[in-house]
């Protein structure tokens, strides 16, 4: 049975009346209007410790492209630093074009002795199965910061361990810290069990038991992508557009909920409003040209029509 809207799920506080029922029990649409009430404020007064220190670990010699995406994601959603580990060939080329950002230096590369101040981190675009990647995914999981993982951290994982024992694993997180942002190919090697469901309404019951038993969030990406939360509430986007079907777009969905996550949004609030800048800013960029022809190397340039929409 469906819980009354007078009830806001602990990961997720937004008005209860702007929320639109999806047509599944406890699930709602992500509208322009839920991805307004999340837009961070930007105070006249603020600095750049207002909006939060972000750490990637990103990019490999064999995929340096993941890395520059990811981090010019991070830099236009807002947060007021980046800093970033990958391999030293691909930290010289993002360098030169992005000459802000800030190294990891040492231990922090490796996940260990985290900066405290540090809000939010992700790890996975582009980075290779290489053996040095499972032991700083081993680390960044036992930090206590909010932390995305994607593509090849989450191959990783499902190296390690998949189905029952891997949402078993998570749970030794606090729930609601951790956001898994996997295609439905990356699914199916966390959750054997869960991905043989077929159909929008089984996607989305297969990401909410994911969810509810890893205590983890769940963004199962897709035409329609889902976000499960622990507590069983979901929403799903109720915008699409086939431009976003190429390699890339999902490094700048992850840099986009990095950056947004270290300006005062729970995790959740952060992973919504990035699904949501990330389809309007594709839809408006296939619009001037075409979805066809739209290359993902342009999305973060054009964030700032879509935020325009909701500030």
């Amino acid at each position: 049975m469906s819980r009354p809207l007078d009830i806001i799920s602990p990961f997720l506080a937004v008005s209860p009346e702007i929320l639109q029922p999806a047509g599944f029990p406890d699930s709602f649409l992500l509208t322009q209007d839920l991805a307004a009430q999340l837009l961070p404020a930007r105070p006249a007064d603020s600095h750049k410790g207002t909006f939060g220190r972000a750490a990637l670990w990103a990019g490999s010699e064999a995929y340096p492209g993941a890395l520059l995406l990811a981090v010019e994601a991070a830099l236009r959603s807002g947060v007021g630093y980046v800093e970033v580990a990958s391999a030293a060939s691909s930290l010289q080329v993002c360098l030169l074009k992005f000459p802000e950002i800030v190294l990891l230096q040492n231990r922090q590369a490796l996940g260990l002795d985290l900066d405290p101040q540090l809000k939010a981190l992700a790890a996975g675009p582009g980075w290779s199965l290489q053996p040095d990647r499972e032991q700083i995914l081993t680390h960044l999981l036992s930090s206590d910061h909010p932390l995305i993982l994607d593509a090849d951290a989450l191959n990783l994982l499902a190296l390690k361990s998949s189905g029952p024992a891997l949402r078993r694993q998570l749970r030794q997180r606090k729930p609601g810290t951790t956001l898994l942002t996997p295609h439905p190919g990356e699914f199916a090697r966390l959750a054997p069990d869960l991905s043989s469901l077929q159909g929008e309404e089984n996607r989305l019951l297969a990401a909410r038991q994911f969810a509810q038993d890893s205590g983890a969030l769940m963004l199962l990406k897709g035409s329609h992508s889902i976000l499960a939360l622990p507590d069983g509430i979901a929403f799903i986007a109720c915008e699409a557009c086939s431009g976003l079907a190429r390699a890339g777009s999902g490094d700048v969905l992850t840099g986009l909920c990095l950056g947004l996550a270290c300006q005062g949004l729970s995790l959740a609030a952060a992973a919504l409003l990035a699904v949501w800048v990330h389809v309007k800013t594709a839809q408006l960029l296939a619009a001037a040209t075409s979805e066809r022809s739209m290359r993902v190397g342009d999305l973060a340039q054009h964030f700032y029509q879509a935020f325009r929409l909701l500030e």
